[in-house]
């Protein structure tokens, strides 16, 4: 609702946005923090995994990242096809 009416209001001034932006950060970062210390004893994995490892994730789950990889060549390729001298499909 803030973020709606900040964009509409004319006057130019963006700075409650910008501050309900930094409050939602903080917020997530509080409860981030708060599971943290709740589950002290999943702390390594959990921080392991916010910080984007998958070193402990089991076949499953990587089963269900790889089509994402594949999509993603599959488009950067399309995307970049002149630049990295391929042939046309």
């Amino acid at each position: 609702m803030l973020i709606s009416n900040g964009w509409k209001d004319n006057s130019g001034d963006r700075s409650r946005v910008i501050l309900a932006g930094i409050a939602v950060s903080l917020l997530c970062a509080a409860l981030t923090k708060l599971v943290l210390i709740i589950a002290e004893d999943h702390a390594f994995g959990i921080m392991s995994w916010l910080a984007g490892g998958i070193a402990h994730a089991r076949w499953n789950e990587l089963l269900t990242l790889f089509p994402f990889f594949i999509l993603t060549a599959l488009f950067l390729s399309i995307l970049l096809q002149s630049r990295l001298n391929f042939t046309p499909i």
